[in-house]
């Protein structure tokens, strides 16, 4: 429960470059849950093209 909530305030807030390598890192050593990896996936994605437009201002 600890780790959903955790995951859940991370998603709901922005972040940095360094904290989106270490949520892909965790993914490839299979730490998520497979319906829980979709969903960070999906939210590195995004946030990665927002820091780079936000990079690019």
């Amino acid at each position: 429960m600890q780790l959903n909530c955790s995951i859940s305030h991370t998603l709901n807030q922005s972040a940095t470059n360094e904290e989106l390598d270490m949520l892909v890192s965790l993914m490839e050593r299979n730490y998520f849950r497979p319906n829980q990896q979709e969903v960070i996936a999906a939210f590195v994605g995004r946030q990665a093209i927002k820091n780079y437009l936000e990079e690019c201002e």
